[in-house]
């Protein structure tokens, strides 16, 4: 980010920035909330999540305000207009990353039934590589590391086998166990949510290698 004669403007430009990367992390918490409610079936997560999640809305709030702020009364231009408009459509994106990963720890909420081995290990695998994905999409971003941008969006296939891998187990589930139809519903969402959420981490590396290149990963 280049500096600017007018300190404040730098200093709006920052706030935005750190903005983001807090909401970030806090999505990255919201995940790690998520693996404790899979692992730990018999205790609630569902408050710690809603609580995580008001703050992850509170920062789409602030983004949305700071962005406009900086687009009626600055004006940006450039590689700073690329970062504003760029911050709002991180802003959606993490919101909606929230709501996703909240709603994992509500499905799993006193889950009553023991799930395939193969199943139980392939989320844990998932809802890890989301995790390492993530974490290394905010650094990414942080950094304005456009080539870890490029390997992220890379290994967004990685997501998307586990849940081909999950969904092929979960049908066969449904086939033999017709009596866990309702439960095991909720764990098909629970994966859906997963590689939705893969496919929003792959988004978020494609935006930051604009806002450091200008150009989309090819």
């Amino acid at each position: 980010m280049e500096k600017h004669i007018v300190c404040s403007y730098d200093s709006d430009l920052n706030k935005l920035r750190v903005s983001v990367i807090n909401m970030a992390s806090l999505v990255k918490e919201l995940i790690g909330i998520a693996a404790l409610a899979l692992q730990s079936t018999n205790k609630s997560y569902v408050a710690l999540a809603d609580e995580t999640d008001l703050k992850i809305n509170h920062f789409d709030d602030e983004v949305e305000e700071l962005s406009i702020n900086l687009l009626a009364l600055r004006q940006p231009m450039a590689v700073d207009l690329r970062n504003v408009i760029s911050s709002l459509r991180l802003a959606v994106i993490l919101e909606r990353m929230g709501d996703l990963v909240k709603k994992i720890s509500h499905r799993v909420e006193y889950l009553e039934m023991n799930l395939d081995d193969r199943l139980k290990k392939l989320m844990f695998k998932t809802i890890s590589d989301v995790d390492r994905l993530l974490g290394d999409a905010i650094f990414s971003y942080e950094q304005k590391d456009e080539k870890l941008a490029i390997k992220i969006s890379q290994e967004d296939h990685v997501i998307d086998q586990s849940h081909f891998e999950m969904m092929n187990i979960l049908e066969r589930e449904m086939q033999e166990k017709p009596q866990n139809i309702k439960e095991l519903m909720n764990v098909v969402m629970v994966a859906r949510n997963l590689e939705r959420v893969g496919d929003y981490i792959n988004k978020i590396a494609n935006i930051t290698h604009y806002i450091v290149t200008g150009a989309k990963i090819s």
